[in-house]
């Protein structure tokens, strides 16, 4: 009997569309994006973020909710454990990786 190799797919999620509203962060090989108008105000990610670097803003997005930011202050604590990207329901915070040549 033949064996099967065993291949793990490599998924990620990227932008929908380059928005003038979105937010980064750039670490050496990653950057966190979060696209304020999708977002429903549900705080999952900030609440579950291991390193507290995410922060429910005051301002209202284009659907009435307040939506996360990141902190500046602690922008390199971040330890890219794509956590708020797993939980966040609406896809309105993600990390993608970036072209390193």
């Amino acid at each position: 009997m033949k064996k099967i190799p065993f291949v793990r797919l490599e998924l990620s999620r990227r932008p929908l569309y380059k928005s003038k509203n979105t937010e980064e962060i750039t670490k050496s090989s990653t950057c966190i994006v979060i696209l304020p108008d999708f977002c429903k105000g549900c705080e999952i990610c900030v609440e579950f973020c291991p390193k507290d670097i995410l922060k429910m803003s005051e301002e209202l997005n284009t659907r009435s909710y307040h939506f996360p930011y990141i902190i500046s202050l602690k922008t390199e604590d971040c330890s890219q454990c794509r956590l708020c990207e797993r939980l966040c329901p609406d896809l309105a915070i993600f990390l993608v990786e970036k072209n390193v040549e």
